[in-house]
Parts: C-alpha cells; structure tokens; sequence
C-alpha cells in the first residue's frame, strides 16, 4: 500500500517536471503551419522511407518555391493578428446602382426646379424606378396641359404613397411657392379615419358571415398625380409669322407633374407605354409631314421648270435615231374648259353674299391690328341688341384673319365673340352652324392656356341655354337645369362675381332651387353675403310679385341681415328693396304697420325710421 502510493507521488513529480518541456515542445511547433503538421502525421503512415521525402524536397524548391513560402509566411502572420486589428480590404466609392435606382437624365432646355424636383423624389421620397418623360413636343397639348414634363415613380406600399404625394405638395407650397393639386390624394386624418372605418366594417361583416368585399374602397387607388403647374413662364420670342394659317398664340410656361403609383397599379396602368406610343405617333406625323412638303416643294420646283420652257416644238437634233418621236408641251383647252365649268358649279347660289365675304377679306386685309380687333368689338356690340346671320358671318371671318394674322385677342375679347355667336335675346331662330363656331372659338381659348371651366364660362352657356327655349318657359327651365347639373359635375371653381349672375339668371327662369343652391354656397365657400347680395334678393321677390315667396323671404333673411359679419344696417337701396317686398306680401301694411304688433309691422316701421333719419 505504501509502495503503491509512493509510485503515484513520483508519477506526480515525473510529470510536474516534464511540464516545462512539454511547453516548449509546443511551443515550438505551433511555430509551423497547421497543414504542415497534418503532412507530417500522413507521412509517418505511408511506406516511403524518410530518405526518399528529404531527397524529394530539393526538387520542390523551384525557381517559384519562394514566392510560395513568402505567402505561406505572410499567412501564418496573419493568422495571429486579431480580427479588430487587421486592415480592412479598400471598398470602391462608386458601386454600381441598379438601372431602376438611379436619377433620370434631364431633357434639353430643362426648367430650373427640375433637377431639385427629381433629387427630392428621388432621395427624400424614396420612389423608385423613376422615369421622365419630356412631352412638351407635342403639337396637341395633353390632357394635363401644354408643355409637361412628366415624372413617373413607384411607391412601396399604399401608406408610403400617400404621404410622399402630401409631402410633395408641401414642399412645392413651401420652397417655390406653387399651388400644386394632388389627385386622389388622401389627407392625414381623412386617410385615418378611413382606414379605421374599414376595419370597423370588416369586424362586423365576420361577426355576421357575411362576405366583406372591399375591392372598390377608395382607399387603395395606387395612383396619385400631382401637378405642380406652371414652374418656369418665359417670354415668346417674335417670329415671323406671315405665312403661319391656324392658331399661332403659343401658350407659355412648362408644367410639371408627377405621377406616383403603387407596383401592381403601375404595372396595370402601364402609362409610360401609352405616353411613349402617343410621342413616336406625333414623330411619326412629324416626319411624314416634313417628306409630304419637301416633295411637294420639288414639284412646284418641276412644275415652275416645265411652265418656263417653250410650248413650240422642239427643236429636231442633227442626229437621227431610229423610232424617234418628235414631242412638244402642249395644253388642251378643252380641260381648262371643264375645270373652269367645275369652278362656276361649285360657288355658291347666292352670289351676293359671296361677294360680299370677299369684299370683307380684303377689307381685313388692309386693316391694321387694332382696326381689326376694333371691328371685332364693334360686332359684338351689334350682335348684343339685334341678331343677324349675316353679322356672325363677318364676326367669325374677323376672328379667323386675327388668329391666322396671330394678333393678341383677350380673354375677354374671345368669350365676348364666343357669347355674340351663341343665341340671343334677339333671336329668333337658333342655326347649329352658329354653335359650331362658338365652340371653335372655345376650343381656341382652351388651346391657348385659358382655364375655360370658370363661372363666366358657365354663364355664357347658361343663358343661351334659355334664349334657344324662344320663350318656352318649359323648355327654358328644363335647359337651365341641364346646364346646372354640367356645372355641378365639372366642380367648376366658385366666383362670387359669377355667382351672383347666375342667380340672377336662374331666378328669373324660374329655376329656384339653383338659386338657392348658390345662395347658401356663398358663407361655404369662405365668402360674405355684402348689402349688394340681399338687395338683388329682395328686388328679385319683388319683381316676381308672389306672396308666399315673398313672406318667405323676409321672414327668413331680414333677421339674417344683423347676423352676418359685419351687420347690415338698413339703409338705401337696401331698404326700398325691402320695402317693396313687404308691399307683395300685404298691400295695406303702411296703415296698419302703425298699430300693428306683428314682426311685419315691426319691420315696417324700422324701416321708416332708417328712412327718416
């Protein structure tokens, strides 16, 4: 036992003292690849003797055997450094940007907001796969307007959709002080409040069974356009334009929209595909156009070359040639005859008048600019009292010299000619070639730049509407009601001036729902009712001489008057208008509104009372 147990205490120190050894031994050969070591236990199994594989190893050490054991060394250095101290391959500054993650180069002549319009879309938005679509060469304006450079990008979700459209919009307002709109944009609260019905709807479909159907909820459009309008206005420079026929006014300005979409409603749309056959169609155009005048240039070329060379015979070479024909440029009278006849059929029976069209052409031609656009005036005046077809004729063919002769006629001056050529008071019986001219001259106002969806507009086309009826109160009401429901279906802009003839208009047609329609816009649309609104309201009720409607009236909006912001006090006009409406509902109101106790009676005697003072 005792043997035993001393053999174990010298096995410990036998092994404490060859602890240092070991150590160095490891030490050692940790100083040697790790692949080395493994070489070393493979060889000591294999059945070469150790003599071969020492004379093996001066064959190794080839003219590239030290560029090997250089990198070996560079290695096993490598190994013991830490991985936070190594240095850290260099990493190119440019890397390579997917096609659809990159800015869209800018067109020729681009205006000065577009390359900070497209870094924000593109950087602050976060909108990818944008395209740029320059379509101010088209000759037709777009729907969105003339010259418009549109801007094409993706949103990642619904939600990211909605708020780049609102944050474009604001910082459009807020940077370059445009009045951009969004088209089926959603506002913040509006686009909660939404969502949350949404929700609500679908936890009480489930709770019932019933199927949620949720296709069309005017949430997820996935399409949000928002046009900037015009950013960039520049002067027109003159050009000669004397041999210009058609409209030569040159609308201004470069309009820029941007059109955000969702992937699949991209996708589905596909609007850069329709945009870009819309372009090569007018390249199209363009090109066929520019081979048809050049080969019609060389064959008046040809033409003025044959009309010049003689019309005798031609003079016989000294050479003669078999079958040789001797040819001479002749005319035949006989077709000028026919054509000539052709010509006499095709003018007009009434000789007169075509004479006098030319006559006025050539009158117009001797005029100057502001002769001309004075005529025009002059026309339009005429045509207000008293109607003539023969006054549209010379109208429309003055206005067609002053487009053709490219003179600057106003807004003003064009809705003028546009109303004279419509039906009037004075008329009796209404021609469809008159309207078709009216809606030429809109068409050229529209073209021009002018926004023709405007309360004025409406009017001019309301109060034709009534004069076609040719005193057919029936008829009359039925086309101004036509005309109220357009109105309201274009959400033509509210005008306090133009609102306040249309229910004058509509009033005297008998039409009183519009009218009061338009009567309770005006405090909706951030407008006040002034002393001039409830005059014409009282003059009208007076005017039409019913009692109901008249005690209607007053009861309901005299008191109205010290409500509105500032109150209006009874005085002038105001109050004879209002006087006079007292006298259609009782006619005796001036005897007995002295010891009368009524709210009439009352009224009555205020009104006095303003009078007096």
């Amino acid at each position: 036992m005792n043997r035993t147990l001393l053999r174990g205490a010298w096995r410990h120190q036998d092994l404490v003292r060859s602890l240092p050894s070991v150590t160095r031994v490891s030490a050692s050969r940790q100083l040697f690849p790790i692949h080395s070591i493994c070489k070393a236990n493979i060889r000591a199994f294999t059945s070469q003797p150790r003599l071969h594989s020492e004379q093996s190893s001066p064959n190794s050490s080839a003219p590239g055997s030290k560029e090997t054991v250089e990198k070996s060394e560079a290695q096993t250095q490598s190994s013991h450094i830490p991985w936070y101290l190594r240095e850290e391959s260099p990493v190119s500054e440019t890397p390579q940007v997917a096609s659809r993650d990159q800015i869209p180069e800018l067109p020729e002549d681009p205006p000065a907001i577009l390359p900070d319009v497209l870094e924000y879309t593109f950087k602050d938005l976060g909108l990818d796969d944008l395209k740029l679509m320059d379509l101010r060469s088209l000759e037709s304006p777009p729907p969105l307007g003339a010259n418009v450079i549109m801007i094409i990008g993706t949103a990642r979700s619904v939600k990211h959709l909605n708020v780049s459209a609102d944050r474009m919009c604001r910082w459009l307002r807020s940077t370059y002080k445009l009045s951009p709109y969004a088209d089926g944009l959603l506002g913040r609260n509006e686009l909660k409040i939404k969502l949350r019905r949404k929700a609500r709807r679908a936890r009480l479909a489930s709770r019932s069974g019933a199927m949620f159907d949720d296709k069309d909820d005017g949430i997820t459009t996935g399409w949000i356009c928002v046009n900037a309008g015009v950013v960039e206005e520049k002067p027109v420079e003159d050009q000669d334009l004397s041999r210009f026929e058609g409209f030569g006014k040159t609308v201004r300005g470069t309009r820029i929209v941007i059109q955000m979409f969702t992937e699949e409603k991209r996708f589905d749309v596909d609007i850069e595909t329709l945009w870009q056959r819309t372009l090569d169609r007018a390249e199209r155009d363009k090109r066929k156009y520019s081979e048809a005048a050049s080969q019609t240039q060389s064959e008046e070329t040809a033409n003025s070359s044959i009309s010049e060379a003689p019309s005798g015979p031609t003079p016989k070479s000294t050479m003669s040639f078999p079958f040789q024909q001797t040819r001479r440029f002749h005319s035949s009278g006989a077709a000028m005859t026919a054509e000539s006849d052709g010509v006499v059929e095709k003018r007009p029976r009434n000789k007169s008048a075509h004479m006098k069209e030319i006559s006025w052409e050539v009158e117009l031609e001797r005029l100057s600019e502001k002769e001309v656009i004075d005529e025009l005036q002059s026309i339009c005046t005429a045509l207000s009292t008293e109607t003539s077809s023969m006054l549209k004729k010379k109208l429309y063919v003055a206005f067609s010299h002053c487009v053709a002769s490219n003179y600057k006629i106003s807004d003003k001056l064009g809705l003028a000619i546009f109303a004279a050529l419509l039906p009037g008071p004075a008329q009796a019986t209404h021609n469809l070639r008159d309207r078709n001219l009216a809606l030429r001259v809109l068409d050229y106002l529209a073209a021009r730049g002018m926004n023709v969806l405007n309360m004025e507009v409406f009017n001019i086309i309301y109060k034709s509407a009534i004069y076609e009826a040719r005193g057919d109160q029936e008829k009359a009401l039925q086309n101004g009601r036509e005309v109220f429901k357009v109105f309201e279906t274009f959400n033509v802009p509210f005008d306090i001036k133009g609102a306040r003839t249309f229910m004058v208009s509509s009033f005297q047609n008998g039409d009183y729902d519009s009218f009061w329609h338009m009567w309770h816009q005006i405090p909706l649309q951030n407008d006040t009712r002034t002393a001039e609104d409830y005059t014409m309201l009282f003059d009208l009720h007076a005017d039409l001489g019913d009692e109901t409607r008249a005690q209607e009236c007053v009861s309901s909006w005299a008191p109205m008057m010290k409500r509105e912001e500032p109150p209006l006090p009874l005085q002038g006009e105001l109050v004879q208008n209002l006087m006079a409406c007292l006298l259609v509902v009782d006619r005796n109101i001036a005897e007995t509104a002295q010891a009368g106790s009524s709210d009439l009676a009352l009224l009555w005697r205020e009104c006095e009372d303003s009078l007096n003072v």
